[in-house]
């Protein structure tokens, strides 16, 4: 696998995305307040951060969405 296409940058802000959401998740877990979400906007927040970790693994394959890995 060549390197030389990689966007790190994009990389990064989809991980750092991804990691903010799980942090916010598990920071109103813990203090009591996962709660004051709803089931619909939590589900939410768990599956963009999915997302953006799968774009992220996509980026680092050199893949887009729809084409094979």
């Amino acid at each position: 696998m060549s390197t030389d296409n990689i966007d790190v940058d994009a990389i990064n802000l989809k991980l750092s995305a991804a990691a903010a959401l799980i942090d916010m998740i598990y920071t109103l877990e813990v203090t009591g307040d996962i709660n004051s979400l709803s089931q619909h906007s939590l589900s939410g927040c768990l599956s963009e951060a999915m997302d953006l970790v799968n774009d992220s693994r996509d980026l680092l394959l050199g893949t887009t969405k729809g084409e094979p890995a």
